[in-house]
């Protein structure tokens, strides 16, 4: 070969695994929400949900530009840690001893995000949300707080709960043709799984969902957020899933609806919320 010699270096990339279910084993499972349901076919039931032939599925619309954080391998340097803190964060904390910052704590395994803040900072402080789907807690804390907290065994992560928002705003009514054009309307009729709309809520009252809101959840925690839909994203968002109207059906115009209001009426939410919404999600499937 003429020429310098070229290196490579190949880069492993490692994903963490999650909840994994359908390629370990099959069946179902039964709980006072899920009900149960026929081993063979992988069916489930409940009041929430509703049931059908197939195997359920539940989907939940994030209509959001979101950035989840979760721990990463490698400490930032300059730090004495085994938690990965965000760098912008560590270095706000090293410079800002006393200054207050929203960050969501994540442990290693087993509620242990729970056990170092309470072992390193004391119970006395309060805690602003759960976060069971990984291992976590949103708390405010000071620059030293972060800091002690990154020094502990039992934590992977430290990150700003920052602010996500809407990733485009509603629109106005359309004629699309696009359910005849994809053939998605000879599905109409057949039983939909419901579907949880992850957004600023579903204005209830719409005649293109009546009688088919299951459940209203509020998780939002900033000040600002009317009761309903006070952004109006969220209904688009569930117009577009399964809104019937004549004319103007949704991709699953019979399915039934899960309202799970994360925003404010500006649009905006915080990433702890977002996660308690996925929380909410895994709890009552």
């Amino acid at each position: 070969m003429r020429g310098s010699l070229r290196s490579y270096r190949s880069t492993a990339v490692c994903e963490r695994s999650g909840m994994r279910d359908g390629e370990q084993r099959r069946g179902v499972r039964a709980s006072a929400l899920w009900g149960s349901g026929k081993r063979d076919d992988g069916s489930r039931s409940n009041a929430l949900w509703g049931s059908g032939k197939r195997r359920a599925a539940l989907f939940a619309t994030l209509a959001l530009v979101v950035m989840v954080p979760f721990g990463a391998a490698a400490s930032p340097s300059k730090q004495d840690a085994s938690a990965y803190v965000t760098p912008s964060l560590l270095s706000a904390g090293q410079a800002n001893a006393t200054e207050t910052f929203s960050v969501i704590v994540q442990g290693k395994a087993g509620n242990q995000a729970a056990k170092a803040v309470a072992d390193v900072l004391g119970t006395q402080l309060k805690v602003v949300r759960n976060l069971n789907s990984i291992d976590g807690v949103a708390v405010d804390l000071t620059g030293a707080q972060v800091l002690a907290l990154a020094a502990d065994k039992h934590v992977s992560a430290v990150t700003f709960d920052a602010r996500v928002r809407l990733s485009s705003t509603s629109t106005a009514d359309t004629n699309e043709k696009w359910p005849y054009v994809t053939g998605v309307t000879k599905y109409s009729g057949a039983p939909a799984a419901t579907i949880a709309i992850v957004d600023s809520g579903i204005e209830a009252t719409r005649p293109e969902f009546a009688g088919r809101i299951a459940a209203n959840v509020n998780l939002s925690t900033l000040p600002g957020n009317s009761p309903g839909d006070g952004r109006g994203h969220g209904t688009f968002v569930a117009g577009i899933a399964a809104g019937h109207l004549a004319g103007k059906d949704g991709a699953a115009p019979t399915a039934k609806l899960v309202s799970i209001d994360v925003m404010d009426d500006q649009g905006m939410a915080r990433t702890s919320d977002v996660i308690a919404a996925a929380d909410w999600i895994l709890a009552n499937k």
